[in-house]
């Protein structure tokens, strides 16, 4: 892991926050310097199996000890900037979200999906351009993709947000 050493005061207050409300989700949280289409992710600390293989330890029936990740943020994105403008509950809120992104982008999912695509839709439909959007939607919604190639659409409705759904026509103009 590349991790940026030159890390300024407000986001050295922006990784404390953030790590106080994550609280034992994560081992520790970190500003990026390989990051840099992504807003956040999540990193393995050093020694453990990955994602990927620790659930394939698990269903073959072996016991893993708890391992908390490393989240990782990249400062200078969009969605970062937006959380540095942010308080209270809705700093928290955004968190979550974030985390949730870092799960999803890793191949798991949220802990809650239905929250998580509840506050996607808040967000997409309350301030998002729409090159987030497309990142998102890119990232998190890959079943969107196949609505675009013409393959059946009962498969992907159930996974995106109403936003999404409803602009559907208009992501067809990518």
């Amino acid at each position: 892991q590349e991790v940026d050493k030159k890390v300024s005061e407000s986001d050295q207050d922006l990784l404390t926050k953030i790590k106080k409300h994550l609280g034992e989700k994560v081992s520790e949280v970190i500003v990026s310097s390989r990051l840099t289409d992504s807003a956040s992710c999540l990193v393995v600390p050093k020694n453990e199996p990955g994602a990927q293989l620790r659930r394939i330890l698990e269903a073959s029936g072996q016991t893993m000890d708890a391992s908390n990740p490393i989240f990782e943020i990249n400062a200078k994105h969009k969605l970062l900037k937006k959380l540095k403008d942010l308080k209270g509950k809705q700093f928290n809120s955004f968190v979550d979200f974030l985390y949730d992104y870092a799960v999803i982008a890793e191949g798991g999912s949220p802990q809650d999906p239905a929250k998580y695509l509840r506050q996607l839709d808040k967000y997409l439909s309350s301030w998002a351009p729409l090159n987030v959007l497309r990142s998102i939607v890119t990232h998190c919604f890959p079943t969107l993709f196949h609505v675009l190639s013409g393959e059946t659409v009962g498969h992907a409705v159930g996974h995106l947000p109403s936003f999404c759904l409803c602009e559907t026509r208009n992501l067809l103009l990518w």
